[in-house]
């Protein structure tokens, strides 16, 4: 099975932004009050949430800004489907689970549903492949090839695998909006029937993309997410790592694009 960042962990840094007010004696320097060029707009409050939306920052490109989001991890809820043996064979309390999945969460909706592939054409995504420093080196050469022969890949989302040019919106707002992300089910990893110290989790996203002329593309996505349990290291930068198993992107038209050769 091709590999993306496989079993390795994320340590995800908030940091929190304090702000400064004036006081009454120094009316004639309203620092705080002045808008820098590092302010985020009214539409990207970062730092704030929104439903299952938290705010990052405003992303400054060739042809405008648009405001990258994160899961909020208020919103999630606990999987339904928890396979006993992480408990029972791994130790695995309710509290590591929840952190696996927050986790998993931010790193599925900053890296997958709103990373910096979706509007690369398809000699930028061989690139990205080979380039990015995202994918353990091991494997970047089975994602090359699999983009080369079928133009597909197992878990990074790219409008170029719809063959169509499309330019999301540029106007300092969020370019996805994120309708419901749910993780349905945690397992242990397993390798010829033994147990192995890392957490699988499996969410459904379904979210939808603004374009620069005003339409909307839809996504419904499926995902294995497996996340290391402490003291595992292996991988190039300690991001968790996703399979898609499932979903497709929607055109404003209604045609639909697999994201998955799984299912």
């Amino acid at each position: 099975m091709l590999k993306h960042r496989h079993f390795c962990a994320l340590t995800l840094a908030i940091t929190a932004i304090a702000l400064a007010g004036c006081t009454a004696a120094a009316p004639e320097t309203p620092a705080a009050a002045t808008p820098s060029a590092t302010t985020a707009p009214e539409t990207c409050p970062t730092g704030e949430v929104d439903g299952a939306v938290l705010y990052l920052e405003v992303v400054e490109d060739e042809r405008g800004s648009y405001c990258h989001v994160s899961a909020n991890p208020d919103t999630l809820t606990f999987p339904t489907d928890i396979d006993e043996r992480l408990t029972l064979d791994l130790g695995v309390s309710d509290d590591t689970i929840k952190e696996a999945q927050a986790r998993a969460a931010s790193w599925f909706i900053e890296e997958v549903a709103d990373g910096p592939a979706l509007e690369k054409t398809g000699d930028e995504v061989r690139t990205y492949f080979q380039e990015s420093g995202v994918f353990d080196p091991t494997y970047i050469e089975d994602y090359v090839a699999l983009w080369d022969e079928t133009k597909t890949t197992a878990s990074v989302i790219t409008f170029a695998t719809t063959g169509e040019k499309v330019e999301l919106a540029r106007d300092g707002e969020p370019r996805l909006q994120v309708n419901d992300l749910t993780f349905t089910k945690a397992k242990p990893a397993e390798d010829g029937g033994k147990v192995l110290p890392y957490v699988v989790l499996y969410a459904d996203l379904t979210g939808d993309y603004r374009t620069a002329d005003g339409q909307t593309w839809g996504v419904d996505a499926t995902m294995r997410v497996t996340y290391a349990l402490e003291g595992r290291e292996l991988g190039p930068d300690g991001q968790p790592a996703g399979t898609f198993l499932g979903g497709a992107l929607t055109s404003p038209d209604g045609r639909e694009y697999p994201l998955s050769t799984e299912g």
